[in-house]
C-alpha cells in the first residue's frame, strides 16, 4: 500500500500519526464512521476505523491475535 501513497500523505501520517481517508458505510451501520490510514510498526501502512476509546489499531495485528488465542485453546 506504501507505494501508491503520496509523499504529502506520508508526511501527514508521519507529522499527525494518521491520515483521514473519509467515511466508512457498512450494511447495517446507523451511521458512517471515519476512516483512517496509520503506519504499523509490524504491517507498514494500514487502513481502520477507531476503536474503542478513539484509539487505531491495525486490523492485521488484531486478527493475527484472535488467531493465536484460537490456537492457544
Amino acid at each position: 500500500m506504501d507505494s501508491r501513497l503520496k509523499l504529502l500523505d506520508r508526511l501527514k501520517i508521519r507529522l499527525q500519526g494518521n491520515l483521514y481517508l473519509g467515511d466508512k458505510v457498512e450494511e447495517g451501520w446507523k451511521e458512517p464512521v471515519p476512516l483512517y490510514m496509520f503506519k504499523c510498526p509490524i504491517h507498514g501502512y494500514v487502513e481502520s476505523t477507531v476503536h474503542g476509546r478513539a484509539r487505531l489499531e491495525c486490523p492485521k495485528c488484531i486478527e493475527e491475535q484472535k488467531v493465536k488465542e484460537i490456537e492457544a485453546k
